[in-house]
């Protein structure tokens, strides 16, 4: 009889190992996010994106730059990179296959993704009023909302804005 509890017992302790293990895995985010090297806002988001970097692991967070289109040449995209100090992965998506799975259609745009499911699309923050306009300070955080909420187990409030910026030209 003890060994049928014993059984049991180690039963019980593997599920709460398990179950732990894939609640800690399961909050891998992965960041998508469109940008132009010409575009003015595009550029004025590269900071915003450092800070996030820096307040989130590779564990928790994955970054990932879209140069879409083909209007601009790898020099180009590299000069962008060196220009920005760009750490992240950065794509350039030449056939447009990320433009279509994601609908983008402006940059900067960014998708938020938890378990291949979209959480957060649109802005960053609100500080770009329109393509030429913006703001010294951001009073919304999009997308660090979205990514604290997510990570702390929380639902995303705002799971899309508008992205202001640059239409993207294929």
């Amino acid at each position: 009889m003890f060994k049928y509890w014993k059984a049991i017992l180690f039963g019980l302790i593997t599920l709460v190992v398990i179950f732990f293990f894939v609640s800690k895995t399961d909050k891998k985010l992965d960041l998508i996010v469109f940008v132009a090297p010409e575009c003015p806002i595009s550029e004025a988001i590269l900071l915003n994106l450092k800070e996030i970097s820096k307040e989130h692991n590779a564990d928790e967070l994955n970054i990932k730059l879209v140069v879409p289109g083909s209007l601009y040449s790898p020099a180009e995209v590299d000069s962008f990179i060196k220009t920005n100090n760009i750490n992240y992965q950065v794509i350039i998506d030449s056939n447009a296959e990320l433009v279509k799975k994601y609908n983008a259609t402006i940059t900067p745009e960014v998708f938020l993704i938890l378990n291949d499911r979209v959480i957060y699309e649109g802005a960053v923050d609100d500080r770009a009023v329109d393509n030429e306009i913006i703001k010294q300070s951001a009073t919304q955080n999009y997308l660090r909302d979205a990514i604290e909420n997510t990570l702390a187990g929380k639902e995303v409030k705002i799971n899309k804005t508008k992205a202001v910026g640059c239409y993207i030209e294929l």
